[in-house]
C-alpha cells in the first residue's frame, strides 16, 4: 500500500506539503528495506541464476516452486547469535516504590518473552516499536487488569503493513507522531486497510479501502477522534517506544544488522553455486567434438 494513501489522515499543523513528499519518499525507501530484509532473515534471497544454470543445476521454475532457496542462510545464523546475547533482566530508577511497580508490570506482560520478539525485529529490521495501551477487554468486573497497561510489539512499516514515526527534527528522540498500519477481513470488500495516527493528546482512526481512499473509522461505535490526556487535559504522549539497533546519531532511526551482511550473503551464493556447478560437471562431464563425423 503506498503512504500517499495514508497522508490523506494526516492533519499535521505547520507542515508544508513539500516537507511531507520528502518524508513519504524517506518512508518509502525504507519500507523496501525493511522487506528486504525480512525476506533475507527466511532465506529468501534474490536469484540471479540464468535459466541455462537453473538447468544445470535441477532447480525447477514455475509450478509453485521457490527457486530462489538455492543458498546458505547466513543471516538467521548471525541475527540469532546477537539476540542470544541480550537478556533484559529487569529496569531500575531512584524510587523504591517505582521499581516494585516496574516489577510487577514487566511480570505480568511476560518481558521474557516479550523481549525476544523485541529484540530480534529491532536486530533484523534495524527498528521496531512498543505500543503501551490500557487493557479494554472485558469489563472491570470480569479483568483484574482492566485499564491498567499493557505492552503490545509493534513492528517496523515495510510497504504493506507497520508502524511509522515521524520526528520533530532529524536528532529529536520523542516522535511527534505515530501511525499504525494493518488489514482488517472485509467481507463485502477486499484489501480493506485500518490506520490509526496516535498525537501526543489524542488518537485517529481511519478504514478505507484502495481504490476509495481512506474515510473516519467509526464501525465500532466509537468516535473517529479518541482525546488522549490526562484527568486534568494534559497530553499523554506518543504512546510508542522506539527500538533503535546501532543508532548513529545523524536521525532517529537505527541500522539493521543485515544492511551489511547482504552482500556478503550473496557472493556466499555465488559461489556455492558455483562449487556446486563446477562438483557437477566433474562428476558428469559434458563430452564434445567438433569437425568429426558421427
Amino acid at each position: 500500500m503506498s503512504l500517499n494513501m495514508v497522508l490523506s489522515a494526516l492533519k499535521i499543523a505547520g507542515r508544508n506539503t513539500q516537507s511531507i513528499e520528502a518524508w513519504v519518499q524517506q518512508e518509502d525507501l525504507r519500507a523496501l528495506n525493511v522487506a528486504r530484509f525480512r525476506r533475507y532473515a527466511d532465506g529468501d534471497h534474490d536469484n540471479t541464476l540464468t535459466t541455462e544454470q537453473k538447468h544445470l543445476l535441477n532447480i525447477r521454475s514455475g509450478s509453485g516452486e521457490d527457486s530462489a532457496r538455492f543458498n546458505d542462510n547466513l543471516c538467521s545464523i548471525i541475527l540469532d547469535t546477537m539476540q542470544d546475547r541480550i537478556n533484559l533482566t529487569g529496569i531500575k530508577s531512584d524510587n523504591e516504590q517505582a521499581d516494585e511497580w516496574i516489577a510487577k508490570l514487566l511480570e505480568r506482560e511476560r518481558i521474557d518473552g516479550l523481549q525476544v520478539d523485541v529484540h530480534g525485529a529491532t536486530l533484523r529490521d534495524g527498528n521496531h516499536f512498543l505500543m503501551v495501551h490500557p487493557d479494554r477487554e472485558g469489563t472491570a468486573l470480569t479483568n483484574p487488569n482492566y485499564g491498567r497497561a499493557r505492552f503490545s510489539p509493534e513492528p517496523a512499516y515495510d510497504g504493506a503493513y507497520g508502524t511509522l514515526v515521524m520526528y520533530e527534527t532529524a536528532a529529536s528522540k520523542t516522535p511527534m507522531l505515530a501511525i499504525k498500519v494493518w488489514k482488517i477481513t472485509n467481507a463485502q470488500i477486499a484489501d480493506t486497510t485500518r490506520v490509526n495516527v496516535y498525537y501526543p493528546d489524542r488518537i485517529e482512526r481511519w478504514i478505507g479501502e484502495t481504490a476509495t481512499g481512506l474515510r473516519e473509522y467509526t464501525d465500532d461505535g466509537q468516535p473517529a477522534r479518541i482525546p488522549w490526556v490526562m484527568a486534568d487535559g494534559t497530553p499523554i504522549g506518543v504512546p510508542f517506544v522506539h527500538f533503535r539497533n546501532r543508532p548513529n546519531g545523524s536521525d532517529s532511526f537505527g541500522l539493521s544488522e543485515l544492511d551489511n551482511v547482504i552482500p556478503l550473503q550473496n557472493a556466499t551464493n555465488v559461489v556455492l553455486t558455483s562449487i556446486v556447478a563446477s562438483s557437477l560437471l566433474s562428476g558428469f562431464p559434458i563430452r564434445l567434438m567438433i569437425g568429426g563425423e558421427v
